[in-house]
């Protein structure tokens, strides 16, 4: 009985141990798509990279992009500099300009209400600008997407008459080259996999003079291995307690 419960036991420690290992090794993807945090009208960071459109300010607005009715004038950082609509707003980020005559003009953004939202890990990157003249509310959502362009900017869409989708593609949204730390560990462990498997089959074959599917290392816990995560599951969901029809000794 006491042989029972011991490999009961090591069961349970394996099937943990292979359960914490998938766990790892799966949370860096699940975890790739870190929230932006804001530091400035026009920068934000996550944990591994800084997206700063600084370079993109100009003394003069430098980013234009029309509808069918009008022309939105962007400056990403620092105030437009140009005088938008009757309101005495200086923070302008945006201007909405009727095409047909630039002397009718809306603020729909100041760099003040400048919110960001979604990640440049996985090309959700949203910047929220609103502004609120004579007691109407404007809104302006610009998607931040990663490209080779040092910026460009363009219309999507207007949602209603107080709510606009603008898109700015620039290469200061693209995450920096290289390997992230989840990345590292999935080559680390498919690495030592493949040496342990090898390793294991020249050692079975040659040294225990192992034929066929006998040669695979640890032949018997890689056919358990699926159960073996089961029970770990099991075990976890239980708040790491035996089952209770397990005999007490």
């Amino acid at each position: 009985m006491t042989s029972d419960v011991n490999m009961d036991s090591s069961a349970y420690v394996i099937s943990i141990l292979v359960l914490w290992m998938v766990i790892s090794l799966s949370s860096p993807v699940l975890s790739a798509a870190e929230p932006c945090i804001k530091t400035g009208p026009c920068t934000c960071v996550t944990k591994q990279f800084t997206v700063d459109l600084t370079p993109l300010s100009t003394p003069t607005p430098r980013f234009q992009a029309n509808d069918d009715k009008y022309t939105y004038i962007y400056s990403p950082c620092i105030p437009t500099g140009q005088k938008c609509g009757e309101s005495t707003v200086t923070d302008i980020a945006i201007c909405q300009e009727l095409t047909t005559d630039h002397s009718t003009n809306f603020i729909v953004g100041t760099q003040s209400s400048a919110k960001f939202s979604g990640s440049p890990d996985n090309g959700s990157l949203q910047i929220e600008y609103t502004a609120t003249i004579q007691g109407v509310q404007r809104t302006t959502y610009i998607s931040v997407v990663c490209s080779d362009e040092d910026g460009s900017f363009s219309y999507l869409s207007s949602p209603s008459d107080t709510s606009y989708k603008l898109q700015l593609k620039t290469k200061y949204a693209c995450l920096p080259c290289g390997l992230s730390a989840g990345s590292v560990l999935l080559i680390i462990f498919f690495v030592l996999l493949i040496v342990y498997i090898i390793g294991g089959i020249l050692f079975m074959r040659y040294v225990r003079k192992a034929q066929g599917i006998e040669m695979i290392p640890n032949r018997e816990m890689w056919m358990e291995l699926p159960l073996l995560i089961k029970d770990g599951i099991l075990f976890v969901s239980r708040g790491c307690k035996t089952d209770s029809s397990y005999s007490q000794i």
